[in-house]
């Protein structure tokens, strides 16, 4: 019985092409019409598949982090950046 490639689950080699679209910024619909498929199937692998990741070189260090107005690339000369102050272990005690 032969499967439709329409009608069947991405393969490895699709999924691929996928992720090479996405390193090289392509749009879903672009990496749709190279593979053939709908661009919402596209969308949809990639939020099935996605993983979370900082977009900031410095994580979380920014005490202004959560409601940064530069879209939370920080670095240090944004003048934004308070750092947090890093107590010695003797302190926390």
């Amino acid at each position: 019985m032969s499967i439709n490639n329409s009608l069947s689950h991405l393969t490895l080699y699709e999924r691929r092409i996928i992720l090479t679209g996405i390193t090289s910024d392509s749009s879903k619909t672009a990496i749709a019409q190279t593979i053939g498929k709908n661009k919402s199937t596209i969308g949809k692998e990639i939020k099935l598949h996605r993983s979370l990741s900082h977009k900031c070189n410095m994580p979380l260090e920014c005490r202004n982090y959560c409601k940064c107005v530069y879209d939370r690339k920080c670095t240090t000369d944004c003048p934004e950046c308070i750092f947090f102050k890093i107590l010695p272990l003797l302190q926390l005690v």
